[in-house]
């Protein structure tokens, strides 16, 4: 299946085997090998990890280590995402906010 990509700008690096459907890659950006990017805003210096999912999620100036999955998050930026992370956007409607957070994390909410 080809990639069907909105816009990838100049200084953009994807991997042949990753698929980009109905998304926004603004350089410069680099994404790994075997990701999955749909419905996303991928923007400037942004780097996906190898394995990475991107869906329906606006991510720039961050960096996602490899099999890292983002899913219906409006905007993240400026952050730094460990491997084997899940973000995903919980549609429950509570105002508090759950968290798993290891060794020497910095936090800002």
């Amino acid at each position: 299946m080809r990639s069907r990509i909105r816009e990838l700008r100049r200084a953009s690096l994807y991997e042949k085997v990753t698929k980009i459907i109905g998304s926004t890659v603004r350089g410069s950006a680099i994404i790994g090998e075997n990701c999955f990017i749909k419905n996303s805003f991928i923007g400037p210096f942004t780097s996906v990890g190898d394995g990475g999912t991107i869906e329906n999620s606006s991510i720039e100036y961050c960096i996602t280590l490899r099999n890292t999955m983002i899913s219906n998050v409006e905007r993240l930026e400026e952050s730094l995402i460990g491997e084997f992370v899940r973000i995903i956007r919980n549609s429950n409607k509570r105002y508090g906010r759950r968290l798993t957070i290891g060794d020497y994390s910095i936090i800002e909410i």
